[in-house]
């Protein structure tokens, strides 16, 4: 275990803390395969928010294995928060003692956003908190282990197993948000991924590119709704296989997609397990 001390920061001087930093991978060569930008600004919320609400106290910053998953965490010693609370302070705009003064306002912003984006690289966040004793806020990563296999073990089951897996899928979807989660969702999968912001364009990125091999197809889109870009696109493929994402929750309107010529639907908001099981049944069969 290494610790690093930081005292550059212009809220920690004005705050007077002392920020350390507590990792095993401090002394090793792992490498982290993730988006570099979401888990950035994840830290930068949940140290601002630490350096608001502690003063003249510590700042730990630091991560743990669990299981399959990468665990971060900051911690800190400042004001903490109500038991009460614990789940409003991810809400926007709200922070966990409404009687504090305006220099501790926008508790909730900063830490949903954070939340959002722990989400989107296949996570969560969550805090633990004592009122007056201080915060610790979690939150965690899938980590994939790779083993080099020996060439002369690969058989041809394997290196067509690792073609269907780098599979490239096409997502329409308007809402940049949703797509940004299915994006960094499939690409740590190991899949390919293009991207149409309508039904129209969903369409004519098909008729171009053989190479797709699936579509995630959301319903409700402007210019030309997925269910509209179904029908065109199996005038002219009836093989691609096309998972619709859709709201809806009526027997009656699952059956008309699967009518329509979805192969498949998944219902938002999307669960990463049932995506993951839907993609190795159309995609990835054999894995």
């Amino acid at each position: 275990m290494s610790t690093l001390l930081y005292g550059s920061n212009a809220l920690s001087a004005q705050s007077n803390n002392k920020v350390i930093c507590t990792s095993n991978y401090l002394n090793t060569k792992t490498i982290l395969l993730t988006d570099r930008n979401l888990l950035t600004s994840i830290f930068s919320n949940l140290l601002n928010n630490a350096m608001k609400f502690t003063t003249n106290g510590t700042i730990e910053i630091g991560s743990k294995d669990k299981g399959n998953e990468i665990v971060f965490f900051v911690k800190d010693t400042g004001i903490g928060i109500p038991e009460n609370r614990l789940e409003a302070v991810f809400d926007r705009f709200v922070q966990a003692d409404l009687t504090l003064s305006r220099s501790h306002e926008g508790f909730g912003l900063g830490l949903s956003i954070a939340k959002a984006y722990a989400q989107m690289l296949g996570g969560d966040l969550w805090v633990e908190s004592e009122e007056g004793k201080g915060s610790t806020f979690f939150f965690n990563i899938p980590k994939d282990e790779i083993v080099a296999d020996k060439a002369e073990t690969n058989t041809p089951e394997d290196k067509e197993k690792r073609l269907k897996q780098y599979s490239k899928i096409l997502v329409a979807k308007d809402d940049e948000m949703n797509y940004l989660f299915l994006k960094n969702l499939l690409e740590h999968k190991g899949f390919g991924i293009v991207h149409a912001w309508n039904g129209e364009e969903a369409v004519e990125m098909l008729r171009n590119d053989d190479d797709i091999s699936l579509v995630l197809m959301d319903i409700k889109m402007p210019v030309m709704s997925g269910e509209e870009a179904t029908r065109q696109i199996r005038t002219f493929n009836q093989d691609i296989p096309i998972i619709a994402q859709t709201a809806y929750a009526m027997p009656s309107d699952r059956s008309k997609l699967l009518e329509i010529g979805c192969n498949d639907y998944i219902s938002k908001p999307i669960v990463t397990d049932s995506l993951v099981k839907l993609l190795q049944k159309h995609v990835n069969p054999s894995g």
